[in-house]
């Protein structure tokens, strides 16, 4: 029995061998291997592919979630600037001026017929006078002693001595005074909007972030999204073209300040003609009034005016005039808010009426590119 066995086992053996010798003879066989434990560089090259893909997609949409995060945010700080700068702007169309007493006495002996239109044109310079002192966007607007003003407000007195510790820092170094200036417009924006607006409350209103000293001379600036200083611009004469808050039409929109219509080219002849003013300061402070000094053709003057308050946005560069308006009677102070700046003239770009006023997109840094197109500001909110 057991060869029986023996003899059975051995034929079962023999037949899988020949049906594994059929299978291997195919053409089609898979031989059974040890399986591999690596990657192929194929494959691996495939793989880090897929990867280098997708973290180009995740970081792409993360950058742009951190751009529009920025831009959020330098919006919202804007907003809140223009809310608080704009209540004390409307607050000077009630304002009580008192004017300078030499200007009084000139006034009072002039005729009865004239008499009325001066003290219209002396009050409304006063006033243009106190919003410079009050509300500057140059430390050069603190350095003038008062002309058309009885005396300095008392908030400038304050403004000043701040102004003063920065020139102690700079100590005559003039690198460190290039710095005093350059963001001297976001300085005096965070001193305005600090010491004048908000029942001296305005500072809860902005976190640490907000606020910085990009240049380390002392003086705070609110910062955007991007760590940079947020500027801003008194009179944006210039900036009308670009404006949803300034129609620039000096009938339908005319300036608040200037109940009269003081302030038009043709509201009385230049020069004062009709004026018996024997007082030469007077008569150029009235002739002021109606465009004679940095007029042309294309200026447009007596229109309302909004403050424009802007971030340079991402690439930090404004191209935005603010270099000048202080080429007004003889003093030199700037009390004519239309006024051209004659040293600004590189390139302007399209629309360019009016030329070269304050607030004015312009070539500043002359790379032949409009960097102001990317600038967030109160003028449009939403313009990115």
């Amino acid at each position: 029995m057991s060869d029986l066995g023996f003899v059975i086992d051995d034929l079962n053996t023999r037949s899988r061998r020949h049906a594994l010798l059929a299978r291997t003879n195919h053409k089609f066989a898979i031989i059974n291997q040890k399986s591999r434990l690596g990657v192929t560089l194929i494959e691996l090259l495939i793989a880090i592919a897929i990867i280098a893909t997708l973290s180009a997609v995740f970081l792409g949409a993360s950058r742009s979630a951190m751009e529009s995060a920025r831009a959020a945010r330098t919006k919202t700080t804007i907003s809140k600037l223009h809310t608080l700068l704009m209540e004390q702007y409307a607050s000077y169309m009630t304002r009580t001026i008192d004017l300078a007493p030499g200007f009084k006495q000139s006034i009072n002996g002039l005729p009865a017929n004239v008499r009325t239109a001066v003290t219209q044109d002396m009050r409304l310079l006063a006033l243009r006078e106190q919003m410079k002192y009050e509300m500057p966007d140059h430390w050069s607007d603190l350095n003038d002693n008062p002309v058309m003003l009885f005396r300095k407000p008392a908030v400038a007195s304050i403004y000043d001595r701040r102004y003063q510790k920065v020139l102690n820092w700079a100590n005559g170094d003039s690198d460190k005074l290039a710095k005093v200036v350059q963001h001297q417009a976001a300085e005096c924006l965070y001193l305005t909007i600090m010491y004048l607006t908000g029942d001296g409350e305005a500072r809860t209103l902005f976190s640490s972030q907000d606020i910085g000293d990009t240049d380390g001379d002392g003086a705070p600036e609110f910062l955007d999204g991007w760590g940079n200083p947020i500027a801003w611009v008194r009179w944006p004469a210039g900036f009308v073209a670009r404006s949803s808050l300034m129609a620039g039409d000096t009938t339908t929109d005319h300036d608040p300040f200037d109940p009269f219509k003081r302030n038009l080219a043709d509201v009385l002849p230049a020069g004062g003609s009709a004026y018996p003013l024997n007082d030469v300061f007077v008569r150029q402070a009235v002739d002021q009034l109606r465009g004679t000094n940095n007029s042309t053709s294309n200026q447009l003057t007596g229109f309302r005016l909004v403050p424009l308050i802007y971030s340079s946005g991402p690439d930090g560069i404004s191209d935005i005039n603010t270099a000048g308006n202080r080429s007004i009677i003889s003093s030199g102070i700037a009390l004519d808010p239309y006024a051209i700046d004659p040293a600004f003239s590189t390139l302007s770009f399209s629309p360019t009426t009016p030329n070269y006023q304050t607030g004015l997109p312009s070539d500043g840094n002359n790379d032949g590119e409009d960097n102001s197109v990317d600038n967030i500001h109160n003028h449009v909110l939403d313009n990115r």
